[in-house]
């Protein structure tokens, strides 16, 4: 016996599955983000560019040594920090100056 009005969802389920769901969530998201992201990185990019003169050579020296122990040890996750730390400092002088 069919109950009235009780199947009704299973024919949107059936047209509408759950990967599409997600793929159109995750469509609002990114579109969300790259609308926002210029406002958001534009405030984030001044609040972290005015200390990055005072922190930039403490940061090139920690690169640099952490680079070198890794260098010397033989320590390849060593190796990979000093080069981002050092990739860092060029990265942000970059955007300062560009």
């Amino acid at each position: 016996m069919r109950i009235l009005g009780h199947h009704d969802g299973y024919q949107l389920a059936a047209f509408v599955s759950g990967r599409q769901v997600v793929v159109v969530l995750v469509a609002a998201v990114i579109f969300i983000a790259l609308l926002t992201g210029p406002i958001v990185g534009e405030n984030l990019f001044d609040a972290f560019s005015a200390g990055g003169a005072k922190i930039a050579p403490a940061v090139i020296f920690l690169g640099l040594g952490v680079l070198i122990v890794g260098i010397t040890l033989r320590i390849g996750i060593l190796d990979v920090a000093g080069a981002c730390l050092l990739g860092a400092v060029l990265l942000g002088a970059i955007l300062i100056n560009y």
